[in-house]
């Protein structure tokens, strides 16, 4: 019986490790892919700005945190925001056929990648990160607007402060 168990020992400490090691190239594969897609999909402000300034009609998506929005409270013009938990779900907020532009507090733009993703895993099609997030479109030196924004609201709309 011992034997036995140590001629399985081998093969399995194999098996075992080509599963770890196919794990690994998956990962690998998709964080590539995931890279790759965000290079194609982001939007530079100067884009965004050329394109509002032309009259196309985008949905601009602020998705920074009500604790971001509190330390930094202004925004793009005409931007919606929306929490990005409550776009587990986003076809009660946004429209399927929409363009979607989003942004969010990190230069790197991670929030609005990975949001980005989840609304391609949704169906939506027109969906890019803004370049720079929020700090790229005022360093760009583009309008921001002031907030005035409930902190207990899962989803809100922009206004002027009053």
């Amino acid at each position: 019986m011992a034997t036995r168990a140590a001629h399985l020992g081998k093969p399995l400490v194999v098996v075992i490790a080509v599963a770890l090691i196919a794990y690994v190239v998956v990962k690998f594969a998709r964080r590539r892919r995931f890279l790759r897609h965000l290079r194609r999909a982001r939007i530079t402000p100067t884009e965004l700005k050329r394109r509002l300034d032309a009259g196309d009609h985008r949905l601009i998506v602020d998705l920074r945190t009500a604790l971001d929005i509190e330390t930094t409270p202004y925004g793009i013009p005409g931007a919606r925001w929306i929490l990005p938990q409550a776009l587990d779900d986003p076809h009660q907020l946004i429209p399927k056929d929409s363009e979607v532009i989003f942004y969010c507090a990190e230069p790197r733009e991670a929030t609005s990648a990975r949001m980005a993703l989840l609304l391609d895993a949704h169906g939506y099609k027109h969906l890019h990160p803004l370049s720079g997030g929020l700090e790229g479109w005022r360093r760009a030196g583009f309008a921001v607007e002031p907030l005035h924004v409930d902190t207990g609201l899962v989803t809100g709309q922009r206004g002027a402060q009053a």
